[in-house]
């Protein structure tokens, strides 16, 4: 278990939509060999990325964070209560294939006093083109937990980055934390092993 300070800060209004769990789809095509990814950036007050791992299919890849959390209560501040992210990644692919992200699988763990409340909020795109759909996932205490939150993207509203041009990819999100109350919430952390967050990809041929 995460050993955590507490602290407490002003309530925030978002409205949160629910997130159904669903499988994900089935790539178009099966991955190309020789696919790796690279960190071209992370952006962002409190976000440090530890690993980025591209398993030899490339139907997915993982991240994992060193310290990505929010967190209130007493002698807490404004740069306490919300942290934001945004890792650049380019993508390494052989000529002839392309790829969309499919879906994403956030985890991470919440500390939390009764009523207090923390936020997952979270998105991806490909450079020049429409991101997804922000997910906005809540956790209310009073908890002690690891979550788990998955995406996914209908086949019909796969963005696929264009064949042959040279675009990176950008997954973005933020952690907010509120309600007056002791409150913890982290994504992805290394302190927490089972933490790491799966981008799932969709490939075609061009």
């Amino acid at each position: 278990m995460l050993h955590i300070r507490r602290k407490a800060i002003a309530v925030f209004g978002v409205v949160v939509a629910s997130s159904a769990l669903m499988a994900p789809p089935v790539s178009a095509d099966p991955p190309p060999p020789g696919v790796t990814f690279t960190v071209a950036g992370v952006n962002g007050q409190g976000c440090d990325l530890q690993s980025l791992t591209v398993p030899e299919s490339a139907s997915e890849f993982t991240v994992r964070y060193g310290t990505y959390q929010a967190w209130g209560g007493g002698g807490s501040t404004s740069a306490d209560w919300v942290k934001k992210c945004q890792v650049v990644l380019q993508a390494h692919i052989p000529q002839g294939f392309t790829y969309a992200v499919a879906g994403v699988t956030y985890r991470g763990y919440a500390e939390q006093a009764t009523g207090a409340r923390g936020l997952l909020r979270a998105w991806h795109s490909i450079e020049g083109m429409t991101p997804s759909e922000p997910l906005n996932h809540l956790e209310t205490g009073p908890n002690v937990k690891h979550w788990s939150v998955n995406t996914e993207v209908a086949a019909a509203d796969l963005v696929f980055k264009p064949c042959g041009e040279d675009r990176l990819l950008y997954l973005d999100s933020e952690l907010r934390v509120d309600a007056g109350q002791p409150t913890f919430m982290a994504m992805g952390t290394t302190a927490d092993p089972a933490a790491l967050n799966t981008v799932r990809l969709a490939w075609k041929s061009c």
